[in-house]
């Protein structure tokens, strides 16, 4: 966010502290987008690759850059057609709308004042299931809030 010059850092404290006093429900979602699932499934075969390339059992912290790089690298789509946003672009918005409250300079339509827009166009296909599953893979995912921009 501070890279980004959406908040200064001295507002950083701030974020965090909103951060760690918004609510934790979990709520468990099917999600059935299929340009998440793909990215997904790239993901999944280029950490195999990557393991085998390196003769790794597992993923270290300092591997999570190049696994991060990966996923921002792919292609996204919206509607068929070639989308600008990365991964990154909405992990940053979705984190300004949740926990920079109070700290815009500036004014969205349909937005309290000093506080960033929602960032969400619309939800993805999805389906809310009662618990998380053993089983499922990639298209299993954990949030509060699910939707796409």
């Amino acid at each position: 966010m501070v890279d980004t010059r959406a908040i200064q850092q001295s507002d950083v404290v701030t974020v965090a502290e909103q951060f760690k006093t918004s609510p934790r429900s979990i709520e468990w979602y099917l999600n059935s987008d299929q340009d998440l699932l793909e990215r997904a499934s790239s993901t999944e075969q280029w950490i195999d690759g990557y393991l085998d390339a390196f003769e790794l059992n597992y993923l270290e912290e300092d591997h999570a850059i190049d696994v991060g790089a990966h996923i921002n690298s792919q292609s996204v789509t919206k509607d068929g057609m070639q989308d600008d946003d990365s991964a990154v672009v909405g992990f940053v918005n979705d984190g300004l709308y949740r926990f920079a409250n109070g700290l815009c300079t500036r004014l969205f339509k349909n937005t309290i004042e000093g506080n960033y827009p929602y960032p969400w166009t619309e939800a993805p296909p999805c389906e809310v299931i009662q618990e998380p599953v053993e089983e499922g893979g990639a298209e299993l995912f954990s949030i509060d809030h699910l939707s796409t921009k």
